[in-house]
């Protein structure tokens, strides 16, 4: 009795197990049955595009080395993500360059808002500038082309260009319409600049490029050497971001090495970046920093973390709110993904993502921060 129940259950655990592996089997024909479908809908819609393309395009040729790339583009577009972008080998490096504000062209940055894109930077000495460019003006054509529905890599393309050339650029200033014909040249932006007047030492940063610690440790060698510099404004204003790493090697000049800059949040990991020892500081010098909606990302950065290790105040308008970290990926045919994978939060913990910094003194954007910056720093505490 006991070896036909033992032979009865062996009979049965096999029935289970086959009617498992079957019904295994199927459930994984039935999903690559569903993929393969999925596939061919999409080879279909792709090629029934690519067809009326063809016959109705008045630039009917398809050119099939950016096509792949195209392709690419919108897996990454499909995210939804502003901040995550994928780069040509050509894209990536206008990408860089633009970030230690090396090019040709006419010398502004810009940010899409929900006005359009503003005018953020008019860098000094440049085209731009001296054509009567401002910061918060309305970009609107670009050589009589209405940009509004635009990729902001495409606007960039078009007001860039080769040394000696014109670009019209028409902005809305107030409501009013005004056209500008600049002529581009090079750019080389100094991105850390200093500016002493008295005992005040303002230090601009505009951009974290590639090696811009190196110049800020210039700068502030400089005030150092300058027996009558007793207080600092850091101005970040219009300053968008950039390297991560150069605004934790920044902020290891003006606090005390091992203190926390920022704290990143990622899909399964939590870091934290501190401070280095550094051979000068600025550490001992009272500071405030001057912010305005263009302030942004690394720039947030440093600024959050100033004031929550320092007490730094910040002066000027709200910041813009970019609150989450980027990684470059190189792909095996050289282009690059940059993919946001982690949020940020300032040393106290605050998440600013969309939300930005507010200043601790407001000033209108109609007045002249940096001046009441100056007054403050002086100011009793």
């Amino acid at each position: 009795m006991k070896f036909l129940q033992k032979v009865l259950l062996t009979l049965a655990t096999s029935i289970i197990l086959i009617i498992m592996i079957f019904t295994g089997l199927y459930l994984v024909r039935d999903r690559l049955q569903t993929t393969s479908k999925t596939t061919s809908q999409i080879e279909l819609r792709k090629n029934e595009l690519l067809k009326i393309i063809a016959n109705n395009s008045l630039d009917s040729k398809v050119d099939e080395n950016n096509l792949d790339t195209a392709q690419l583009k919108g897996i990454v577009a499909s995210l939804n993500d502003p901040y995550s972008t994928y780069f040509s080998t050509t894209e990536y490096s206008d990408f860089q360059n633009s970030l230690d504000e090396k090019y040709e062209g006419i010398g502004i940055g810009f940010n899409q808002k929900a006005e359009g894109f503003v005018v953020t930077k008019v860098l000094k000495n440049s085209p731009a500038e001296r054509s009567g460019i401002l910061v918060n003006d309305i970009l609107q054509k670009v050589d009589n082309q209405n940009i509004a529905n635009l990729d902001f890599s495409v606007i960039g393309e078009k007001i860039r260009g080769k040394s000696g050339t014109s670009v019209r650029i028409t902005v809305t200033r107030n409501t009013n319409s005004i056209d500008y014909d600049v002529v581009r040249s090079p750019i080389a932006n100094e991105l850390v600049n200093l500016d002493i007047k008295g005992s005040v030492a303002t230090i601009g940063v505009s951009s974290f490029g590639n090696n811009v610690s190196a110049k800020f440790k210039e700068i502030a060698q400089k005030v150092i050497d300058n027996k009558e510099v007793s207080y600092i404004v850091l101005d970040l204003r219009s300053n968008t971001g950039g390297l991560l790493q150069e605004s934790v090697e920044i902020a290891s000049y003006l606090q005390k090495p091992g203190q926390t800059v920022v704290i990143e949040q990622g899909k399964n990991d939590k870091m934290t970046l501190k401070t280095t020892q550094k051979e000068i500081s600025l550490e001992r010098y009272p500071l405030v920093v001057v912010t305005d909606r263009f302030t942004a990302s690394a720039s947030e950065i440093l600024a959050g973390s100033l004031r929550d290790n320092r007490n730094a105040k910040l002066i000027g308008q709200k910041t813009y709110g970019k609150g989450v970290v980027q990684s470059l990926f190189t792909l095996n045919n050289n282009d690059t993904l940059k993919l946001t994978i982690a949020k940020w939060l300032t040393p106290n913990g605050t998440e600013i993502n969309k939300q930005g910094l507010n200043p601790d003194i407001k000033v209108l954007e109609t007045e002249d921060s940096l001046k009441k910056a100056i007054e403050i720093v002086q100011s009793p505490q």
